[in-house]
């Protein structure tokens, strides 16, 4: 184990109170000091226990693993900026067979304190930051063979459960506080049937109060509270399985020890952000739309609207309310191998048709949408409030995607589900905004109060994708063709001609999946265009009278639904790669934008699909990749 020099305690002459904070009884609690924020779950860490990479007896060791945290909490960005301490709450009689702490294999500076009612090992200064701190080691190196060469042993409990906090400096403004127990043993297969087991036994008393890990430190004392999550209306309250506390160290499967006499009553931990499902506990909703795949990128777009007040129950804390949060930002589940350079300028249009400017932020989780916002919600700076919207009016949010990162054009490429792992067709979100006052959803809950004190909300929830046809290729990259529009002409009055190229550009070498046949899906590289499908307004489709390819009229068909219609060209045939001229002729005079009214931000698209690759067997065309060209001006195929 590498060694250097020790460093001056960072901590020596540090008062342990803070100024305006007046939780004296935190000096008696571990870690010994008053913080502005002592929940775990305003940590972006959490400790996990692994085997010593050195395989050095007596040397205990932890894993920094990254969880993350909401952000709209000052201690969260604080502690992903700095890593600045951790500090282990263990047995006092341990320090003579403490030897020293390393981190990542090198010796580093850390410190036995005697003098509070437990012992505590100071591994002190850090110098990390989020990226440097995850997945790095912490080792505790003890006397080999010792009492305290265990995790039960060091921290005085038999479940091994060892109770630390972290800081982001000596400063101490935060200091989470985490229990980290052992991984349970993997279970033992009997070599034959076991005799039935005898009945159990009475359950054993309570563990005398010491061989409890401590909880975390109550915040300062405050006047009774409003009963929580109070029902917005007469409805009686209902409990929510998904409104998140945060965690408190407990000794697991034992009950907790009785009161002693004359104790104070429990606290009630703060909460860091009300998390339940959307559904129920917000009136902001986010549904997946479409997709619109070009020669460069797959733009998402999702439906954002609000419902009715008297559609949603909202959790909230000290008066405040979540059903009419304000939305700060939207957070898309995103897979770890896509950049956040790979994303494009993301939207967020209105129902009256304005842009409003998007930012976004990469995370561990996927992607963070922050809209009209450049503040990225500090300072209570909230992008929208539902009053904003009308009710089931929905504004439109899209994202692009270069569809190089994209395998699935029909589908948001997201991490599986925590909820439903085992579905391909969902993704999760969350929804993340500030309190505000029931009654009055332009007002911040207590704005001038301690940001500390008061939690924002993020709703979560699912958002599902249309199950995909595993006969149908649906990717624009492995096919080797493209539609691009190239002008629009009156032919006589009251008529229109839209004009398109199919244009031969093979199939994407960059592309997912590159045009190469891997034996389990169609070869579309090799796809001819048998039919061609082109999306327009369905106040246009009855004036179309006529497609013309190559000069030559063709047959074709018109259909039209209840959210989409279109003209197909059929029996088209084309294999060559030379480029063929389509037209559409429409007995009305019309603009483009009139006719193909997709949009992304303020670019109006016209949407298309090539169909190829008949299969006889199964009656079924084997490639349809669907893509968009710009209309609102003649354009290069895309």
């Amino acid at each position: 184990m590498a060694q250097s020099s020790p460093e001056p305690d960072p901590d020596a002459g540090v008062d342990p109170t803070l100024p305006g904070v007046d939780d004296v009884a935190a000096l008696g609690r571990f870690p010994f000091c008053q913080c502005q924020d002592y929940r775990c779950s305003t940590s972006p860490y959490r400790l996990v226990s692994i085997p010593s990479p050195t395989k050095r007896p007596g040397e205990l060791c932890y894993r920094i693993d990254r969880v993350g945290c909401s952000q709209a909490n000052p201690c969260c960005k604080m502690l992903l900026d700095t890593l600045g301490k951790v500090e282990f709450s263990v047995e006092e009689t341990c320090k003579s067979d403490y030897i020293n702490a390393a981190v990542n294999g090198v010796f580093q500076n850390s410190y036995f304190d005697t003098d509070f009612p437990t012992g505590k090992i100071r591994v002190t200064p850090l110098r990390m930051n989020v990226n440097t701190a995850t997945n790095s080691t912490i080792c505790l190196r003890m006397r080999a063979n010792s009492t305290c060469a265990s995790y039960s042993g060091l921290c005085g409990n038999s479940n091994g459960m060892c109770t630390y906090a972290v800081f982001e400096s000596s400063n101490h403004q935060c200091c989470p506080i985490c229990a980290q127990a052992l991984p349970p043993p993997p279970p033992v297969q009997p070599a034959f049937r076991p005799p039935p087991p005898p009945p159990p036994p009475p359950s054993p008393p309570p563990p005398p109060p010491h061989l409890l890990p401590l909880p975390p430190r109550p915040p300062p004392p405050l006047p009774p509270p409003p009963p929580p999550s109070p029902a917005p209306s007469a409805t009686p309250p209902r409990s929510s399985p998904s409104l998140r506390l945060p965690s408190i160290p407990s000794a697991a499967a034992s009950p907790p020890p009785p009161p002693p006499p004359n104790a104070a009553p429990s606290w009630v931990p703060k909460c860091d952000c009300i998390s339940s499902f959307i559904k129920s506990t917000s009136r902001f909703r986010l549904e997946y739309d479409r997709s619109i795949a070009t020669a460069d990128e797959v733009t998402y777009q999702f439906r954002l609207y609000v419902v009715r007040p008297q559609d949603c129950w909202a959790p909230g804390y000290k008066g405040g309310t979540c059903c009419n949060q304000t939305l700060v930002n939207v957070g898309l589940s995103l897979q770890d191998s896509i950049k956040e350079e790979e994303l494009g300028d993301v939207t967020l249009t209105t129902d009256k048709g304005k842009v409003l400017r998007v930012t976004k932020t990469r995370t561990f989780w996927g992607v963070e949408l922050w809209p009209n916002d450049d503040t990225q919600g500090r300072f209570y700076t909230p992008s929208l409030y539902v009053t904003n919207f009308t009710v089931d009016v929905p504004w439109t949010l899209s994202v692009p995607l270069v569809n190089t990162a994209v395998n699935n054009p029909s589908k948001w490429p997201c991490k599986a589900s925590r909820y439903l792992p085992n579905d391909p067709n969902v993704c999760d979100i969350m929804l993340n905004g500030y309190q505000t006052v029931i009654g009055k959803p332009t007002q911040i809950l207590d704005i001038n109060q301690t940001i500390y004190d008061i939690p924002n909300c993020c709703p979560e929830g699912l958002i599902r994708f249309d199950r995909v046809d595993n006969c149908c290729v649906d990717n624009l990259a492995e096919n080797p063709f493209r539609l691009g529009f190239t002008g629009s002409n009156p032919s006589v009055k009251d008529d229109t001609v839209l004009s398109f190229d199919i244009s031969y550009k093979g199939a994407s070498p960059n592309g997912p999946f590159g045009g190469i046949f891997d034996g389990t899906r169609p070869n579309c590289s090799t796809s001819e265009v048998d039919q061609l499908q082109i999306y327009v307004a369905p106040t246009s489709v009855d004036y179309v009278y006529r497609i013309e390819v190559d000069g030559s009229e063709v047959d074709f068909t018109k259909n039209k639904e209840r959210y989409s219609s279109w003209v197909r060209a059929i029996n088209l045939h084309k294999v060559t790669r030379s480029p063929s001229q389509v037209k559409l002729f429409l007995s009305k005079d019309v603009q483009p934008a009139d006719v193909c009214t997709a949009k992304v931000a303020e670019s109006p698209l016209c949407e298309y699909v090539l169909k190829g690759a008949y299969d006889d067997d199964v009656d079924e065309y084997m490639c349809c990749p669907h893509g968009a060209t710009a209309v609102n001006a003649a354009s290069c195929p895309a």
